[in-house]
Parts: structure tokens; sequence; C-alpha cells
């Protein structure tokens, strides 16, 4: 929560960068709008989703607005909007490249944003079908940390695509009666849509759930189709709010249940990986011939096993990044300091190198077995698993 922030004031830039570019075709909004975009993808690269959902939008609005628009004016305003899009990614690339090498510095790997636009098209080409497979939310995805539909909530997804699949079979229908060229763009975006809410997916293999805001476009698609379908002639207006109101507060209050149970488990986890730490550091101070003063040596800490440090019965559907299981936890980049902030304990740290070819260390065990604690030349090393080559 304490980048929430920052990550908000990316999407409000995605947001503002589109409607810049929608707002009025000129030189300035479009200057404009794609630096909005750069500055956000600066920030947090998952919201190129949600600007390529938007730009989608705001063309199938135009699509489907009562205007005389030429062929040829139709075409340019989806090139426009693409574009506009398509440049706030170029611009990003181009200002990131400047300042790497200004400052003399590199891209993190995390999560492999150092590779980003660096594959083979045909990689990514490759990733659509899986974008195509989390938009219908199969059952096997349940579970997973990208499955933003869990439970009861599913079936209402599931319910809102047929409604909005009904709802676009409609304005496709009634479009081609129109205008036939309208009627092709209007089909075409339609079938992109899944695409843009979930081209995270095609950006990456590495997914999770903060990762996933694209997704919400779906419901911005769900308004949007509401408000073009002339209901009101139907004289079920009414209906329609009523029905979407009572969809919308039973959504958010499956969404409170479900962030309270996951709340719940993260305390859970965050208790039992305090005690799990409590025990190693109990175990290192209790070696014999320890002294205070003595450095640490942790030998492949990032593959800690222990049989007894089984997964809680009940959470196993709630999979959510970063508290997906105990394993994770113990595992964690970020272990040392967790050790430091909630069990007091920060040794002065050995060099790994300087121990993992010593016959001794070589011959222990993995921690937790007897002998995978010992003191060699004035230090405590710590075996959790094999020696990485």
């Amino acid at each position: 929560m304490f980048t929430a922030p920052y990550y908000m004031i990316s999407l409000l830039l995605a947001v503002a960068g589109v409607w810049s570019v929608n707002k009025k075709t000129s030189v300035l909004y479009f200057l404009i709008g794609v630096l909005l975009m750069s500055f956000s993808i600066g920030i947090y690269q998952a919201f190129i989703p949600v600007m390529m959902s938007l730009a989608l939008l705001c063309f199938i609005s135009r699509l489907t607005a009562e205007t005389h628009h030429k062929p040829k004016e139709l075409i340019i305003s989806g090139v426009y909007l693409a574009g506009a899009v398509i440049s706030g990614v170029l611009l990003y690339f181009v200002i990131t490249k400047f300042f790497l090498v200004y400052c003399g510095v590199s891209l993190s790997d995390y999560k492999n944003i150092n590779t980003m636009g660096k594959e083979p098209v045909s990689v990514y080409l490759s990733r659509i079908s899986t974008a195509f497979y989390h938009f219908f939310c199969t059952e096997r995805m349940i579970g997973s940390y990208t499955s933003m539909f869990p439970f009861r909530i599913r079936y209402i997804y599931i319910l809102i695509l047929l409604f909005m699949a009904i709802l676009s079979l409609r304005m496709i229908i009634k479009t081609f009666r129109k205008n036939i060229f309208r009627g092709i763009l209007l089909t075409l975006s339609m079938l992109m849509l899944p695409i843009a809410f979930n081209f995270i997916f095609v950006m990456s293999v590495s997914v999770y759930t903060l990762m996933l805001y694209g997704q919400s476009m779906l419901f911005v698609y769900l308004v949007l189709l509401i408000n073009i379908s002339e209901f009101h002639k139907l004289n079920i207006t009414r209906a329609v709010y009523a029905f979407g109101t009572a969809l919308l507060l039973f959504i958010s209050f499956s969404y409170c249940r479900y962030a309270n149970i996951n709340y719940l488990k993260v305390e859970y986890q965050q208790q039992r990986t305090i005690d799990y730490f409590t025990v190693l550091i109990t175990q290192i101070k209790s070696v014999e011939g320890y002294q205070d003063e003595m450095p640490v040596c942790y030998i492949n800490p990032r593959s800690k096993e222990d049989l007894t440090l089984k997964e809680l019965s009940g959470f196993e559907l709630f999979y959510i990044a970063p508290n997906t299981d105990i394993k994770h936890m113990v595992n964690n980049y970020a272990w040392i300091k967790f050790m430091n902030n909630w069990c007091a304990f920060s040794p002065k740290l050995a060099d790994e190198e300087d121990f993992v070819d010593l016959p001794e260390v070589i011959d222990m065990p993995y921690y937790p077995d007897d002998g995978s604690i010992k003191i060699i030349n004035d230090t405590v090393v710590v075996k959790f698993g094999p020696v990485e080559e």
C-alpha cells in the first residue's frame, strides 16, 4: 500500500494521456497525450493495457456515433489513436535510454523489465492466445494469482461476458445495416478488446495480481455498451440501471470478503514466517562455540526447505502475490530484512563465495538437519541447499 499513490498517479497519467489525444485531433493535444502516456509507463509499465483499451474504446465510440465520417476519416482516426499509444511507448524507451546512459546505470531484471520490447515479434504473437485464455476466465484459473474473478464473482463475470456479447452483436448488426465499412471496423475493434484488456500477458510471462489493471477496462466497456444501446427506446432503462447497480454492489461486497480472507491469510503467513526465523535464529545462537561478534554466512539461502513447514488448510485457493505460500515467504528476496525488522536479528554477513568450496561445507547437510549449522573459521555457516554453480 505504501506505493499505491504512485500507481494511482501513473493510472491518472495513462487516462489523461488517452483523453488528450481523443479530445482533439491536433499536434498540441497529440504531443501532450504522448508525453503523459510516456510518464505513466515510466512509473508503471503494466498500465500500457489500460491505454490500449481506452484508445480502442474511444475508437469504438466513434464508430457507433451518429456521424457521417467517410471511411478515410475513420481509418485516420484509428491510426491516430493507435499511433498515440505506440508513440507514448516509444518515447518512454527513448527517455529511459537517455537517462540510463546519462546516469551510467542499467535497468533491473525484476519481472524481465530489462528485456521489455527486445524479444522477437514471434514471441509476443505466440502469447496472444494466453490473453484470450485469461479473458474467458476458465475453471482451471481459480486459485491462481492471475485470477481476478474468484468464486461466485467468476459466474457473474461470465454472465457479464454473455450480456456484453449480446449487446456487441446487436451493435454490430445495427452498424452493418447503416454502413458496411463501419460494421467491419467495429467487428475487428471488438475482437481486439480481449487482447487489449489482457495485453499484459503478451508483454510478459511473469504476471501477478498488481499488473492486471487492464482487466478492469472490461467494466468500462460494459458502461459504454449500455450507454450506446438505447435502452430508453425499449422502456427498460430503469430495470437495466437497477440490475447494473445490484450487480456492482454484489461484486463490491464479494471483493471486500475476498480481501478480508486474503488479509487473514497474510496475518497467518507473517506470524508463521516470524516463528520460522525465530527458530532459525535460536539454532544459530545455540550452536556450540557461538559468540556474539561472529559473522554469519548463508549458503544458498533462497532454497530453504522444511517438511514440517506445511501450508495452511483452507487457504489453498487464495494465491495472491506476494503472500502466495509459506515457502515463498521464507525464501523471499527480502528475507534478511524481514529477520531484522520482525525478529531483531541482523548479524554481520560473510561472503558466501569464501566458504562454498571448503570440504567441510560441501559435506554439510541442508537446514534444518543436524549439522547444517557449523562454526567454520570463526564464522557461523548455515547451509540451506546445494552450492549454486
